[in-house]
């Protein structure tokens, strides 16, 4: 019996330290370049921000997900390229971002190696919620901005804002969804849940 008891709090414990549970907020994270994993926009003057509540099936990657290019034997790799992916998953729908260096080489950079403006060197797209539509980045349709403002792979933190576009067709008529006020501020393989 006791034995049991101890494997019934050892699955609790675990449960509840797989991932950092924190109950998101009503606003946007404040702008920061300290690593706080955090992320958020405003989609359509709406705020958006990931979340999926954890728990013991979940797994601590389910909403907010940052990889870095890693060599054969896990060192990072100098120039970077990341991939974010991003979901808020609510009581009947989910929606999904995500935004990835394109691993092309034409036209557009591999990877990025300093601050700035990186909008032309990213896949971006997004699923709204309770929609089948996938809305995409078109950089030379419609210029937005990925502005990177700190890059520190001593400690690894990548930090920035964005704001742009993002386009589909539904039917044969052009839709749009407006992101603004976007902003990361994000550890180099960060993997949460809120």
């Amino acid at each position: 019996m006791r034995q049991m008891i101890r494997w019934i709090l050892i699955g609790c414990i675990l449960c509840f330290t797989q991932c950092k549970k924190n109950v998101p907020a009503s606003g946007l994270p404040p702008v920061t370049e300290e690593g706080k994993n955090s992320f958020g926009f405003k989609l359509n003057g709406n705020t958006w921000v990931p979340y999926y509540d954890c728990g013991f099936f979940s797994g601590p990657t389910a909403a907010l997900n940052f990889y870095t290019n890693r060599d054969s034997v896990g060192n990072y790799v100098w120039p970077v390229g990341f991939e974010l992916q991003a979901q808020r998953v609510s009581t009947n729908s989910t929606s999904y971002f995500e935004m990835k260096t394109r691993f092309s080489v034409f036209p557009y950079p591999s990877y990025i190696s300093h601050t700035g403006n990186i909008f032309d060197s990213l896949d971006i797209s997004f699923k709204k919620e309770s929609c089948c539509d996938t809305y995409n980045a078109i950089p030379l349709y419609s210029p937005g901005t990925v502005m990177i403002t700190k890059l520190d792979t001593s400690n690894k933190i990548i930090s920035g804002t964005f704001s742009f576009n993002l386009y589909t067709y539904i039917g044969q008529d052009l839709d749009s969804v407006v992101i603004t006020d976007g902003r990361f501020d994000l550890k180099f393989e960060a993997s949460i849940c809120y």
